[in-house]
């Protein structure tokens, strides 16, 4: 290759020619200066600083005039600059990272690992090159990210969050929420009100919209000073007093906080609030979830759970704006166990109580009738955190240990409550951090929900989970532990065959440090996760990319909530702001490509996107641009005008492949819980014609590469109209484990000598058992001397076109018998 290429260069005063043997002599030496006169060439020749490169008369009228005699003069002179470039592209992209050219540390950072891919990519883009040069440069770009993965396939990142900046940044406002520090925020989604608290002894309440926000209210603690000492010396008091979490009411009239031993309640229209002194100190409070559906028609009475750390429990009713009640739940009371957490999803439904020595307390406001409280042995550790299933059928539990725990009742044949169960058990490889569930419930014959949960090592998992008590498996504890055996499994898992019980959809690392709060979107679509150190990822749940990476300070994150059709507010520990990060679903929509392609290039060990702008915009394109080519080529494909699409039309295919752009593009938007479920009336319809040719291209490459790596077969690979077999057997088929090389040789080594058999049931067609019994079917059809009066039959069927053959000028639709090749040939 070094030799045609010299050739196509030795010219008199060729100067590159000089520099290509400089590069085979001082390979060294070419490796720096050559390489950075090789990118600029090529740049040069994107934005048509290099003359020679265009040669379509029409974008040469574009020119300016006393450029076109220089370049018309300089052409036999200078039109091999061109060649040389692309035989030394060739090289690089031949040989990838080791022949990376050498900087040092300084050049490095100013360049960037990926400067011949945003070389290339702007010739990719450029619209003064011919359309041989850019077909050109999508195949060295296809070869050049190949290689890298070929030569860095030990080099994968530990985290995937986006601190150099390689995705766009979305806008963001500080509320200037406290003279102290934040400890807290809450969102009303019944008000669209934003409540945050501070150490400075105020909640204040917000009005957020995408470009402004205003102050509403402001609450003043109120303090009984006749009773603040009193009583306080037993328990002690933080250096720091802060208030205790913030919660709103089931309608959003009321907002309620603790500090010490006493409860605030405030109306949100405004007034003094109203105050309670407890008798010990407060640790928990907590409102229904849910309001009674009897209720509604009326004027339901707000009641508030207080937990203490004594092991107490008291139910506080607010009667108006100037009015409570405070009773005692003694028949709750377990003494010196300091409560932890409180669960309530509806008043008429059972509350949970999470305390410090890991037993869980299933209890109701009044005690009826006997075992209608239940003390269960739930954890080792101290209780964390507690979550009702949107549905409140399922109560999810997490301690200071590895193991998070799914609980629900269990019922009698007289459909009475007869204890409560765990129904599964998932391990984690880490200490667990804390929970989340989607609020969108499932839909279909076997609904799913959507739970999250993040762990001390930084790892992020999310999971689905039968909607429905009785869709769980007999066994109550997961096989998750195989989750955690390798690191060398795949992040999405699929769901298609293991659809009991809990499955792990993804594995999300984002953080080295410990993750502390989780928060669904409203949609579904997405998840914010937040940490020590402050900072905060935004996770796409159609693929598992990273969709925004936002330091919000020093500090931990402390809490995290959702603003529909604003983003994300964040609260962190060592701040007196609160950030409200402007990520809106059409922010999302509009930068996922980019983010797509990013994280598969991570996996494959490519960074430095962000000093790759050519790249980067080439990668933001590259749907539009597939689409416009799919477009142009159709017509002469199926007019018989070429038989197969260009090699650029391939090239971009297999990018989009290869970035895994078919699941964003193939697939309506959908949350995994949601994913097989038909869409809601009313909701968008999704376009499945636009992007199915390339979800069949998408599950052709990778079939073949199930077969030949012995890996399963991809979800699409199966046709959804036929009836489905046990999952048992349609897992066994869809693996392709038992399947060896060697057996291939056999089979072909077996057709090509053409072994007498007598094929049964029919002519030309045989079963091996062999393979029935491993749990593959395949019909291997031995042509032998077709011609009339051969050994064997063939059918045949098509049109004739895109290498087909059939009967000439005939349209076959079912397989027929073809006598000869003569006659099956156009």
């Amino acid at each position: 290759m070094w030799r045609t290429c010299e050739l196509h260069a030795a010219r008199p005063g060729s100067k590159p020619s000089f520099m290509l043997l400089e590069a085979l002599c001082f390979p060294t030496l070419w490796r720096g200066d050559t390489a950075v006169f090789l990118f600029q060439n090529l740049i040069s020749a994107a934005t048509g600083m290099n003359l020679t490169t265009v040669d379509d008369p029409v974008q040469r009228k574009f020119l300016p005039s006393f450029l076109r005699g220089v370049a018309e003069e300089n052409k036999l002179i200078t039109s091999p600059n061109f060649v040389v470039t692309q035989a030394l592209v060739a090289l690089l992209a031949d040989k990838g990272a080791r022949l990376r050219p050498v900087y040092d540390k300084a050049d490095l950072e100013k360049r960037g690992p990926l400067e011949l891919a945003n070389a290339l990519a702007a010739c990719c883009l450029s619209s003064r090159l011919s359309s041989q040069h850019r077909q050109w440069a999508a195949q060295q770009l296809v070869r050049t990210l190949a290689a890298h993965d070929r030569d860095n396939n030990q080099n994968r990142p530990q985290t995937f969050a986006d601190m150099a900046g390689d995705l766009r940044k979305c806008s963001f406002i500080k509320l200037e929420a406290h003279q102290s520090r934040v400890i807290t925020c809450g969102w009303c989604s019944k008000k669209g009100l934003l409540a945050t608290s501070g150490n400075d002894g105020t909640v204040r309440v917000w009005n957020v919209t995408k470009n402004q926000y205003t102050l509403q209210q402001t609450c003043i603690f109120n303090k009984d000073d006749g009773s603040s000492e009193d009583g306080m010396s037993s328990l002690g008091s933080p250096s720091d007093p802060c208030l205790s979490p913030l919660a709103w009411s089931v309608a959003g009239k009321n907002l309620a906080s603790a500090m010490e031993k006493m409860v605030n309640i405030w109306q949100v229209n405004g007034g003094k609030g109203l105050l309670d002194v407890q008798p010990h100190w407060v640790s928990a409070l907590a409102w229904p979830e849910e309001e009674v559906e009897s209720l509604r028609c009326g004027e339901p009475k707000d009641l508030l759970l207080v937990g203490r750390m004594d092991g107490s429990l008291g139910l506080i009713e607010v009667l108006d704006a100037t009015d409570m009640h405070r009773s005692e739940l003694e028949h709750c009371y377990r003494k010196d166990v300091a409560v932890m957490h409180i669960a309530w999803y509806r008043e008429d439904r059972p509350f949970a109580v999470g305390y410090a020595d890991g037993k869980l307390l299933i209890g109701s406001k009044e005690p009826l009738e006997k075992g209608a409280i239940v003390v269960i042995d739930a954890h080792k550790e101290s209780i964390t955190s507690m979550k009702w299933s949107p549905n409140g059928q399922i109560l999810l539990t997490c301690a200071k240990e590895e193991t998070v725990k799914l609980w629900a009742p269990l019922y009698c044949d007289s459909g009475q409550g007869s204890g409560w169960c765990c129904l599964q058990s998932l391990r984690h490889p880490s200490l667990v951090n804390g929970v989340a569930w989607c609020d969108l419930p499932g839909r279909g014959p076997k609904p799913l929900n959507m739970l999250a949960i993040c762990c001390q090592n930084g790892l992020i998992s999310v999971w689905t989970v039968p909607q429905e008590i009785c869709d769980f498996p007999e066994s109550r504890v997961s096989g998750s532990e195989r989750l955690w055996e390798t690191e060398a499994k795949p992040k999405i898992l699929s769901t298609r065959w293991f659809e009991d019980g809990a499955v792990c959809v993804f594995q999300l690392k984002g953080h080295i440090t410990p993750v502390r709060t989780l928060a669904f979107s409203p949609d579904g679509l997405a998840l914010a996760s937040g940490g020590v150190g402050g900072l905060m990822n935004i996770w796409s749940l159609q693929d598992g990319s990273v969709l925004q990476t936002v330091v919000a300070g020093s500090g931990a994150i402390q809490n995290i909530v959702w603003i529909p059709d604003v983003g994300v507010a964040v609260c962190s520990n060592r701040s007196k702001d609160v950030l409200v990060v402007n990520c809106s679903k059409e922010f999302m929509a509009s930068n996922h490509v980019l983010a797509t392609c990013r994280t598969a290039l991570k996996k494959q060990g490519v960074v430095g996107l962000n000093m790759a702008p050519c790249m980067r915009a080439f990668l933001e394109r590259l749907p539009v641009m597939l689409q416009e080519q799919y477009t142009y080529e159709k017509p002469h494909v199926v007019c018989g005008e070429q038989l197969v699409h260009s090699p650029y039309m391939q090239c971009l295919a297999s990018m989009a492949v290869g970035l895994h752009l078919d699941q964003l593009l193939c697939s309506p938007p959908a949350p995994p819980h949601l994913r097989h479920c038909p869409p809601e009336s009313g909701t968008a319809v999704w376009n499945t014609s636009e992007w199915a040719w390339l979800n069949c291209f998408s599950t052709t490459i990778k079939a073949a590469e199930a077969l030949a790596r012995g890996a399963t077969f991809p979800d699409s690979f199966c046709v959804p109209d036929l009836e489905q077999g046990p999952k048992e057997e349609m897992a066994l088929v869809m693996d392709n484990g038992k399947w060896a090389s060697g057996m291939d040789e056999q089979i072909m080594s077996w057709a090509t000598s053409r072994p007498e058999v007598n094929p049964d049931p029919s002519p030309g067609i045989f079963c091996c058992s062999s393979l029935l019994q491993s749990g593959l079917l395949h019909l291997c059809v031995y042509f032998q001397d077709w011609h009339l009066g051969g050994k064997c039959d063939v059918f045949l069927w098509g049109a004739g076109r895109h290498g087909q053959l059939a009967e000439a000028g005939r349209n076959i639709l079912v397989p027929t018998t073809a006598p000869s090749f003569s006659q099956a040939q156009q």
